[in-house]
């Protein structure tokens, strides 16, 4: 499943960008399943990174990427850093003597025949094992796709292989497994500006919604310690176990208690604040920024409105994206029974509600968030 629609792209990016802000050095990465080839373009967009490796099952993903299109999408097949493999991304792993800085992974949906093989805690250890000391890998969760069991018994496979687990949040349920291979440290500081600095990884960043540095920082969700908790008695998704990922549908309700209760606002920033593992890999410059951003809030009201409907219908909306910037709300045109039709006036909004919403001419909305 891939395309190049902005709330795409969001995710999709963020899966070269979230690690390259933790490890600007990287001088080689390693993509598994090319789709669209969306987080094959972000990476080509690092002038520092030296090689990316691209592996796919299909050579018809590969001989379609000059077809696709979309906003500020170009074909990173044309760089000369990208060599591609025709190959099953798990034997890859298992024959290529290669090591990488950046291992990233964005499989089929889960209950597609064979994908499972991509999610088990064994494949796991094969990422493990490609990782330079200090590595990093990051993996696709779509907890959406999955019953909260499932969700489970794959973090508890991934937190297996690396005890440094975290997870963070793209667009509303897509989320990102990630973990370091080896010893912890912060990243560079100079390197780390490099990618706010650089123009077009810059560009590229707001363009999904990532302006400020402090953004980054409200994607994170969890660290190993409270995947620990919440999969306390849950056994991994394993070779020897397949079926521990069913072909159940999902409960979206019981799926969306859980994963919205890692995107209520105070309780993130806390677990943020108070991981360790943050504390130990988080650029310094970002932390400081974030921390500063949300000291401000305290002392600021987050909502003025005058509709109550208006507020829990906008908030549903822009929750999930973790706005970090004044959201204003701006009248396009306006209908002949006075309806002001509203965009919000940010790229993160427009990828989430992309049409326009309607509201009376009497609401106001303010979100200082």
């Amino acid at each position: 499943m891939s395309g190049t629609l902005p709330r795409s792209q969001r995710y999709m990016r963020l899966f070269a960008y979230l690690p390259l802000a933790l490890r600007p050095e990287a001088e080689n990465a390693l993509l598994i399943c090319y789709g669209m080839g969306v987080t094959a373009d972000a990476f080509t967009r690092e002038t520092h990174l030296k090689h990316l490796d691209v592996v796919d099952i299909s050579k018809e993903v590969f001989d379609l990427a000059s077809s696709y299109s979309g906003p500020g999408y170009s074909n990173p097949l044309r760089d000369p850093r990208v060599t591609t493999f025709v190959q099953d991304g798990r034997f890859f792993l298992q024959a290529s003597p290669e090591n990488y800085d950046i291992i990233t992974g964005e499989p089929p949906p889960l209950k597609v025949a064979g994908t499972v093989n991509l999610y088990t805690q064994q494949f796991f250890s094969l990422l493990n094992d490609r990782l330079k000391d200090g590595g990093i890998a990051t993996f696709w969760l779509p907890i959406y796709q999955l019953t909260t069991d499932e969700t489970k018994a794959i973090l508890r496979g991934f937190h297996n292989v690396f005890p440094n687990a975290s997870v963070w949040a793209t667009c509303d349920l897509e989320w990102i497994m990630t973990g370091m291979n080896g010893p912890l440290h912060k990243p560079n500081e100079e390197a780390a500006r490099a990618l706010r600095s650089d123009v077009g990884t810059r560009l590229d960043l707001g363009r999904i919604g990532i302006e400020v540095p402090a953004q980054m920082s409200a994607l994170f969700l969890m660290d190993g310690e409270e995947i620990d908790r919440i999969t306390q008695g849950v056994e991994p998704l394993s070779d020897l176990y397949p079926k521990r990922l069913t072909d159940v549908h999902p409960d979206l309700n019981a799926v969306h208690h859980f994963g919205y209760t890692y995107l209520e606002r105070s309780a993130a920033f806390h677990r943020f604040l108070s991981s360790s593992l943050i504390k130990e890999i988080w650029p310094n410059v970002i932390f400081t920024c974030a921390t500063r951003s949300c000291e401000r809030l305290s002392s600021r009201s987050r909502t003025v409105m005058n509709s109550a409907s208006l507020l829990r219908k906008s908030w549903r909306l822009i929750r999930p994206a973790y706005l970090s910037q004044p959201c204003k709300i701006w009248s396009r045109e306006r209908s002949p029974d006075g309806t002001c039709l509203a965009l919000f006036n940010c790229w993160k909004a427009r990828e989430i509600a992309p049409s326009p919403i309607s509201i009376t001419s009497s609401c106001s909305l303010t979100f200082i968030a």
